[in-house]
């Protein structure tokens, strides 16, 4: 059976007071938990491009293996 999640693997939920709860996968067993405001969330590249280099950190701080 292959993966549920991807490295990928996200969540958007746009709340009703304007905010955006963004849910990104970092690990096989971590996720970032994003509160954003939905006018931020435009450059959603830039949000997933650092995301990307925090997951980044965190393997080689913690040796994680590649997911």
């Amino acid at each position: 059976m292959g993966k549920v999640y991807d490295s990928e693997s996200a969540s958007v939920i746009r709340l009703d007071s304007g905010m955006i709860l963004y849910l990104r996968e970092v690990g096989p067993f971590l996720a970032l938990v994003c509160l954003l405001k939905e006018d931020a969330f435009t450059k959603r590249a830039l949000i997933d491009y650092n995301i990307t280099c925090f997951k980044q950190a965190l393997q080689k701080a913690f040796r994680l293996p590649n997911s």
